[in-house]
């Protein structure tokens, strides 16, 4: 997130002269709300940051990041103007030309996917889900359904995920029946492991494109490997 906040100050990638920015969060884990306060546009009184999220106190929990007690300087204290808009569940929003549309994911303390469509292209982020006896995969393959992209939770392999069940993650594989029963173009291994290292996560990919060559023979779905900094032109 901090990476991002410099790109779209310096005008490099991005219109500098654009002040509205609409941040949509999946959930408030500390590992996907942490950049915040190192968002560079919330340092500028002509920001206008609309967040989203479906849980209620999540104004209140941002703010909490930003106490004192862990950080030097509050949210309330940046100049940017903010506005913190609670989703109902199902709730599509229209911003410009773009729908984002959401559903919810079985995670500790809730998680949600979001479906960003506009101009006949859709790209779904669905990270932090476990697929369980509860929570089938086969429901959420109307909402993955025809994504160019869809960034996938893929954090652990089998015998990890056997080991940590209702810690909230998938696999590779679970994403690739995801992908290839949805018809996405592009499965994206999403939410690596912070204990797994360059070699391990290559060979979940690797383990990936196995499975679907012997599963899925005929699928044509592309699996990329996750990484900071990709960018894709739909």
């Amino acid at each position: 997130m901090r990476n991002l906040g410099n790109e779209l100050i310096s005008g490099r990638f991005f219109n500098s002269s654009i002040n509205d920015y609409n941040i949509f969060l999946s959930h408030l884990h500390l590992d996907h709300i942490n950049g915040l306060p190192f968002f560079s546009p919330v340092h500028f009184p002509t920001a206008r940051l609309n967040f989203y999220s479906h849980h209620k106190d999540f104004e209140k929990m941002l703010e909490l990041q930003q106490d004192f007690n862990f950080f030097p300087v509050s949210l309330k204290s940046r100049p940017s103007s903010k506005k913190f808009n609670i989703l109902k569940e199902d709730e599509v929003v229209s911003i410009g030309n773009f729908t984002v549309s959401s559903k919810k994911l079985n995670h500790p303390n809730g998680s949600y996917a979001f479906s960003v469509e506009s101009s006949g292209k859709k790209v779904v982020y669905a990270t932090d889900a476990e697929y369980t006896a509860g929570t089938v995969l086969e429901a959420f393959f109307p909402f993955y359904s025809g994504s160019d992209i869809l960034i996938f939770d893929t954090q652990y392999d089998f015998n990890e995920l056997a080991g940590r069940f209702s810690f909230g993650h998938s696999t590779a594989e679970i994403g690739v029946d995801a992908a290839v029963n949805s018809d996405v173009k592009k499965l994206l291994l999403f939410h690596h492991n912070h204990e797994s290292d360059d070699e391990k996560i290559y060979r979940m990919y690797d383990s990936a494109i196995k499975y679907m060559n012997y599963k899925y023979p005929s699928a044509s779905v592309e699996i990329i490997i996750a990484n900071e900094g990709m960018e894709f032109d739909l």
